[in-house]
């Protein structure tokens, strides 16, 4: 098995690299496997299934300032599951380090200002760590990066409204209504937003 992983982590494929990675997890030999595992992610930055064996491989071995950073590296790429920022902020929320998970949020938002699937999910995190002006932050953008969902206008009112307001949350709804073709769709979408 040793000779096997050997010769697949010199092929510079990503497969033969997660399988050198899987012989080097098998012979005990967690940083050849992680180092195979990174190898094949540089190739092949947006497969999940590798990802998430690399994270395993890191969590298990309690090497949590690596785990970190590698989160932190995957989650720049523009093809990652925004699901990874849950865990990493988990992570790092678990360690004491709150404030640290926020900035992670914020920069990893930063660094992927079009993804519409990672904004929404900063605001769900946003409102569950009780950051108001967070959320409302990341709702407005929504609108500007997805302007024609009316549940980002209709959320970004609710957020208004829960501070207190109520004339910004008007202005809100009413442009949801003037984003539409015609008043009659306006309404329309409101209603079902």
């Amino acid at each position: 098995l040793a000779q096997f992983a050997r010769e697949l982590a010199a092929s510079p494929e990503p497969g033969s690299q997660q399988l050198a990675g899987r012989a080097f997890e098998e012979l005990g030999q967690p940083t050849a496997a992680a180092e195979a595992y990174r190898r094949a992610l540089a190739r092949a930055p947006a497969d999940a299934q590798l990802a998430e064996r690399l994270l395993g491989l890191l969590s298990r071995e309690g090497r949590t300032a690596e785990l970190i950073a590698t989160y932190e590296r995957l989650l720049t790429e523009p093809r990652t599951e925004p699901r990874l920022l849950t865990a990493l902020t988990a992570l790092l929320r678990d360690l004491g380090r709150a404030d640290d998970a926020i900035a992670a949020a914020a920069r990893i938002g930063r660094v992927r200002p079009g993804d519409v699937a990672l904004h929404r999910l900063l605001v769900e995190l946003y409102t569950r760590w009780e950051l108001p002006e967070r959320a409302r932050a990341e709702l407005e953008w929504l609108t500007r990066i997805d302007p024609n969902e009316p549940s980002h206008v209709l959320a970004l009112a609710e957020a208004e409204l829960a501070e207190g307001h109520e004339a910004q949350a008007s202005i809100v709804l009413r442009r949801l209504r003037r984003s539409a073709a015609t008043p009659a769709l306006g309404h329309l979408q409101l209603g079902q937003a």
